[in-house]
């Protein structure tokens, strides 16, 4: 072996082995060789605040197949967001936000910066437990992030994002039954730039981020530095404490050293850390036609979105660090030349959740603490691309610790007409402590023959083994019956969280484990037709896979048990066209889908078995379901200074055999749709500049989305209150930019018409209660200075 080869081997060696060792996490580094992508709305963008000659859209480029390709040649559904899209948008701030730029898709972040509910076509889950995982998978330069409530992370410093729907099991790996969004930042180049950007709004907002990179070592070291801050002050009156909830804090940095060994290999090292705190989302009290609203607990439940009655309010505390690998290496020579890729990555995240009783007495208080930790190692070697035919092999190994504590203590209420409400005639405490290990592996491939110049048929393959682990501990105040004389007392001096401030006594801890693994073969199949460069066919189909879990159930108030949940399967059917017209003025992408589910794991709310007023939430395999639909995307350059672009969806999903048995009853929801998917959904944007004699431009824009009927809860689709009518929301700018495009100012208006809408329902149809329901933003006003350099 030749010392040049050896010093390279050992670089890459060095660069799998060091991230492992390392402690620290947050979102992680990537393919150092992408190339800078610009969607085409972006790219129109650019043009209308420009005054540019409307030539022709700029291309977009793409790695969702693990190779840089144009996107309109890719055989499958994707949506591209440029880095530029991002940082002009004044409505995306987290990664979830990306979602109301896409069709058919969704993401809401219900209890604050974490813990989003992805849905793609959909598919996707209601469950946000710590131990559970969404059958849309999040990646961040590559690295699958499971931990979901890490997956809010604000957005910075982006190169693009990448939202690919359907089953991508064979190239992306575990969990991407309904499709995999890939966040990718800016790489760390021997140019020196950067940009820095402020911005200030309604309920005291305050958002800094900036940027700068270059080359420490010319062609050989170049790093990269990345910061982002954000404050907001509360927006809801919270009519019982007198004070304000909603606030939040978010900050992350993200460092990166791109190592250039030389023109075949280069080590990109990425080290990220992030800390956001704040209040959970407000919780409002909503009274249905079937519902009973009892004062005083739901103190001013009627009185709108602006206002809640509460006796404190919930936090959230969530920090996530990290470290990451990447290495490129190329290897052969001439056309002959194999891509070798590494991404070695460890991450941590840790989640602490205060809250206290949404109801306006204080009737509970909770903690729950989760601390997670993975690590995943992948090894790609991809083909030359200029044969006919091409392939990719790869490994992929994923190891997760997670630890997951909640504490509820339930206080008593003396008052015999409220305690019913609230089922608090006696005080209580409950403690579910688990652990879960993950350990996954699988070997993958893909592989592209050219059977003509114009005709492709692409074949991938996956087998997978994922194994978990899963411990729970429960214990219970002994006093827990009703009535003062079977009452858990506290003392205050001790933390309610630990098992020290009961004052009279705990039954004996229970204990129980399971173990289960899973194994499973994901593919997919593909033949595309390319009439022309701008007339791109293809029909695929496609076996995803999400493996099963362990989730804690209460059949009783005393007891708690670890349920066991099957993998869940789907088949689908996807025929697509990517087109341009008018010399590449216009673009139209269009698809139709047929999805066949198959032990479709679903979340179900039920009446609780510890409160006569409460609920509770349960994972169940729902049988079987259908999704079908169609999707068209549009990107338009009508003149040198416009730009329109939108987007239109439909979705027709139902269970097709779902008889749940959650509840110890059997409740059919056979007919029913499913949760958070509206039948038609759309997007509209569009933007005019006025070019200024000074050769600045001035521009106006706005940007609309609407969504028909949605439910909350695949069982019980009844109740007005679980769900949420039609309705649009519009967002407005004016846009200053320089002639030299440096510096750009710009003041907006979100949600135009104060438009209250729900993000999330819950709640029992009978009984003493009321659904509760947390809403999106107000109206708000914003103004925001960036500077590019």
């Amino acid at each position: 072996m030749s010392t040049p080869f050896r010093m390279k081997a050992l670089c890459a060696a060095l660069a799998a082995l060091v991230v492992p060792q390392a402690y620290a996490q947050e979102l992680t580094g990537a393919a150092s060789a992408a190339v800078p992508a610009a969607a085409a709305a972006a790219a129109a963008a650019d043009v209308a605040t420009s005054g540019a000659q409307a030539s022709a859209m700029a291309a977009v480029v793409v790695t969702a197949q693990r190779r840089s390709e144009r996107l309109q040649d890719v055989p499958v559904a994707i949506t591209a967001l440029s880095g530029d899209a991002v940082l002009r948008s004044d409505q995306i701030h987290t990664a979830n936000d990306i979602t109301q730029f896409i069709p058919n898709a969704s993401a809401s972040a219900t209890d604050g910066r974490s813990r989003p509910r992805w849905f793609l076509r959909g598919i996707g889950t209601n469950e946000t437990a710590a131990s559970s995982v969404s059958p849309i998978g999040i990646y961040n330069d590559d690295v699958f992030l499971n931990n979901v409530y890490i997956q809010a992370f604000p957005l910075f410093d982006t190169e693009r994002v990448e939202v690919l729907r359907g089953p991508q099991g064979t190239l992306w790996g575990k969990n991407t039954t309904g499709g995999a969004i890939n966040f990718i930042s800016r790489k760390p180049a021997f140019d020196t730039d950067g940009y820095a950007k402020a911005g200030i709004g309604s309920f005291g907002e305050k958002i800094v981020q900036g940027a700068i990179g270059g080359a420490a070592i010319d062609d050989r070291l170049a790093l990269r530095l990345s910061v982002y801050n954000e404050d907001r002050d509360g927006w809801v009156d919270n009519i019982v404490t007198g004070t304000k909830t909603g606030a939040v804090s978010d900050s992350a940095v993200r460092g990166q050293a791109l190592f250039k060994v030389d023109s075949d290999l280069d080590v990109l090292f990425s080290v990220r850390t992030r800390k956001a705190d704040g209040d959970v989302n407000p919780s409002f009290f909503v009274k249905g036609p079937r519902q009973v609203v009892v004062n005083p607990l739901y103190l001013g439940a009627q009185r709108g979105a602006g206002a809640i009655s509460a006796a404190g309010t919930g936090t959230e505390e969530i920090k996530s660090n990290g470290v990451s690998a990447t290495v490129n290496w190329e290897l052969g020579t001439g056309l002959q030349r194999y891509s070798l890729t590494s991404i070695t990555s460890r991450d941590t995240g840790k989640r602490l959740n205060l809250s206290t009783a949404t109801f306006a007495l204080p009737t509970s208080a909770g903690y729950q603490y989760t601390d997670s930790r993975q690590v995943t190692q992948e090894l790609r070697l991809a083909s030359p691309k200029a044969e006919a035919l091409s392939w990719i092999v790869g490994a992929h190994y994923f190891d997760e610790a997670l630890d997951n504590n909640s504490v509820t203590r339930n206080n008593r209420i003396a008052n015999a007409s409220q305690s019913s409400a609230s089922g608090s005639s006696a005080g209580s405490w409950n403690q579910e402590h688990y652990w879960q290990d993950t350990r996954s592996a699988a070997l993958f491939g893909s592989v592209n023959y050219d059977v003509t110049d114009k005709f492709t048929v692409i074949g991938g393959l996956r087998r997978s083994s994922e194994r978990k682990d899963y411990t729970l501990d429960f214990q219970q105040s002994t006093n827990t019956g009703s009535g003062p004389a079977n009452s858990a007392t506290f003392d205050d001096a001790v933390p309610y969280y630990l098992p020290g401030a009961v004052a009279n006594g705990l039954n004996p801890l229970q204990t129980s484990s399971q173990s289960a693994t899973w194994r499973n073969t994901t593919w997919d199949f593909t033949t595309q037709y390319k009439f022309d460069r701008n007339v791109n066919s293809y029909a695929r189909v496609s076996h995803g896979f999400r493996a099963g879990g362990f989730v804690v159930d209460q059949p009783t108030a005393s007891t708690r048990t670890i349920k066991r949940l099957d993998p869940e399967t789907l088949d689908a059917l996807e025929l697509g066209l990517k087109t341009q017209w008018l010399d590449g003025r216009l673009t139209f992408n269009t698809a139709v889908f047929h999805y066949k589910y198959e032990n479709k794991i679903e979340a179900v709310l039920l009446p609780s078995t510890t409160s006569a007023s409460g609920t509770r939430q349960v994972q169940e395999n729902a049988a079987d379901g259908r999704s079908r639909g169609v999707e068209v995307e549009l990107a338009w350059l009508p003149s040198s200074n416009a730009r329109l672009s939108g987007s239109f969806g439909y979705l027709d999903t139902r269970y097709t055999n779902y008889a749940s048995t959650a509840s110890g009853q059997t409740l059919d929801a056979t007919g029913n749709r499913f949760s958070r998917a509206p039948r038609f959904s759309g997007t509209l944007d569009g933007e005019y500049g006025f070019p200024l004699d000074s050769g600045a431009v001035i521009a106006l824009g706005t940007d609309w989305s609407y969504r028909t009927r949605q439910f909350f809860n695949a069982v019980d689709q009844s109740e007005p209150t679980l769900w949420q009518d039609a309705y649009a929301l519009g967002n407005a700018r004016l846009v200053y930019k320089s002639a030299d495009g440096r510096f750009e100012l710009a003041a907006v208006v979100r949600n135009v018409t104060d438009k209250v809408y729900a993000i999330l329902a819950t709640g029992s149809a009978t009984g003493n209660t009321a659904t509760r329901q947390v809403y999106g933003l107000p109206r708000s006003y914003g103004a925001t200075f960036t500077a590019r350099f």
